[in-house]
């Protein structure tokens, strides 16, 4: 059964949720270290409604019916706040590449060997004392030394631009991109140096790319709105961070939640606790995935009646964007290094989604 808040929980339609779900596929789950997609084998473009999975009002009604009881608690906006700020998630501060292996791809930190690391750390203290053309020739030699470390080409190409070199900058940022497309730090980096040139649509853009690839990292985010402020495309401010926890003394579940997220917050509790639930509605469930997809569907659509004021959510359903969605608003946040592993056009796909919607 449920008490507490849980009797104002403002319920969706069937219909709202064939409207959402037929643009969705039918399989979306990230794993901690990489991330499957796939298409329902007899109907690609759309998932059938029928009665798998459920409304807001059948959510509900499962938690009320239930053995166990749900107590929900709304939160104060001081309690929001300080949860919401747990809640956020990694920054990544390592520059990696991926490797394809017999097992799939997979993410390799760089290393180098003793020689070249201390050529590096000469080339670093250069750097940080200003002896940028000192620094330019040791960087050059680490890379003689280490040709896979292509993330020298990113110091190098910085290198450049803190002589206002900025062509040569984007020379060496861009080889670096074109090897590793996932070294944040050169897109980052070569959108500040395209600013400099003037080309303001490709900074925008490479910024764009490197907030995507560190999702969380509050410097990019900055830079780029910064940016975007300078030629009045304002970044639009908005998020999906659904504020709830989840707790459970003998068969009570407590639900502490901020109002927005009581539907939401319902159906990861029933996933999480009524028996069963999950297996019946998913038996090939793999709990060690970051997240499920029919489990993330029902408790998006349970959650859009009250976040439909705070979100475009509404524009991105008609526009068929839920995929961009999913990956830049729930993926990107609790598992930024995921994103480094998906293909390139989805990566484009997330960008675009950004440009048009923040």
């Amino acid at each position: 059964m449920i008490t507490g808040y849980g009797k104002a929980i403002a319920l969706s339609s069937r219909e709202l949720i064939m409207r959402v779900f037929s643009l969705i596929p039918v399989v979306f789950v990230v794993f901690a270290a990489s991330l499957a997609l796939a298409n329902d084998k007899n109907n690609p473009d759309t998932i059938q409604i029928d009665g798998h999975l459920h409304t807001g009002a059948e959510i509900f009604g499962i938690a009320d019916e239930s053995s166990l009881t749900f107590n929900i608690y709304p939160l104060s906006d001081s309690e929001c706040v300080a949860l919401r700020d747990s809640m956020r998630g990694p920054v990544m501060t390592d520059v990696v590449r991926v490797d394809t292996t017999s097992a799939g791809w997979t993410l390799v930190k760089y290393t180098l060997k003793d020689s070249a690391y201390r050529v590096f750390e000469r080339a670093e203290r250069c750097y940080a004392d200003k002896k940028y053309v000192d620094a330019l020739v040791l960087y050059h030699y680490v890379y003689q030394l280490e040709p896979s470390y292509s993330q020298c080409l990113t110091l190098i190409g910085n290198t450049h631009y803190a002589l206002a070199q900025y062509d040569s900058a984007i020379r060496y940022f861009e080889e670096e991109t074109s090897r590793n497309a996932i070294d944040y730090q050169a897109h980052w980096f070569l959108g500040d140096a395209l600013w400099m040139v003037g080309d303001s649509a490709r900074a925008i853009r490479e910024l764009t790319v490197a907030h995507v690839l560190n999702r969380n990292h509050t410097g990019i985010l900055e830079s780029l709105k910064w940016y975007r402020e300078a030629v009045h495309r304002n970044w639009r401010e908005w998020d999906y961070i659904p504020t709830y926890s989840l707790s459970r003394k003998d068969n009570t579940i407590t639900i502490r939640v901020c109002s927005p997220w009581i539907g939401y917050a319902l159906v990861k509790a029933i996933w999480k606790y009524e028996p069963r639930y999950a297996e019946r509605m998913d038996p090939q469930a793999d709990t060690s995935h970051l997240f499920n997809s029919l489990e993330e569907k029902e408790a998006l659509v349970s959650a859009l009646p009250l976040i439909d004021a705070i979100t475009p959510i509404t524009s991105i359903i008609e526009a068929g964007d839920i995929a961009g969605f999913l990956y830049y608003e729930v993926m990107a946040p609790k598992a930024p290094d995921a994103v480094w592993l998906l293909p390139g056009d989805v990566m484009n796909s997330m960008v675009d989604y950004v440009e048009k919607y923040h």
